[in-house]
């Protein structure tokens, strides 16, 4: 891999780093989350392995990735969200897709809530736990979500379009 791009993405995350500590971002918790990314990116990866320079590939991935990870943190973690929304719809961005971004904002949160009640449900009804048994009721729960956001979001765009919901 050459040095100079490498240099570049040393800057990038020195940089990064820099704005993390003048906003003021829980460093503790931005290292969790960063650590979280680098492992999923890390089993990503694991596809490119039989592929023609694939440590250089695989760099690239983790780089970039990183970057663009922490950025969006960095953001998230400097502004409010009305302040997002309001710097994205001043973008050349699709409407539809602004408000799609307004509405994972808030719908994220009666997600983890909902994830909050199922994992008390489960741990109420478990008396031993294992490490396989936690994974597959962890599988098990994601399954249930999944089903249930579902539900809700379907519930939720009946609702918007008969209210008059037209896209806007």
């Amino acid at each position: 891999m050459p040095t100079r791009p490498v240099l570049m993405w040393v800057l990038v995350l020195v940089s990064l780093s820099g704005l993390s500590c003048r906003v003021g971002l829980d460093l503790k918790r931005l290292g969790r989350r960063l650590l979280w990314f680098g492992l999923l990116v890390g089993v990503t990866g694991i596809g490119l392995s039989g592929h023609v320079d694939w440590e250089r590939r695989m760099m690239e991935l983790w780089l970039r990735g990183t970057a663009s990870f922490w950025t969006s943190l960095l953001l998230t973690g400097s502004y409010t969200r009305e302040e997002l929304l309001r710097g994205l719809r001043r973008l050349p961005l699709p409407p539809l897709a602004v408000d799609l971004v307004a509405f994972w904002q808030r719908y994220s949160v009666v997600l983890a809530e909902e994830w909050q009640r199922l994992a008390l449900a489960h741990r109420a009804r478990t008396v031993h736990w294992t490490r396989v048994g936690e994974f597959r009721l962890m599988l098990f729960s994601l399954g249930i979500l999944f089903i249930r956001a579902y539900e809700r979001a379907e519930r939720v765009h009946r609702s918007m379009l008969a209210r008059g919901y037209k896209g806007r």
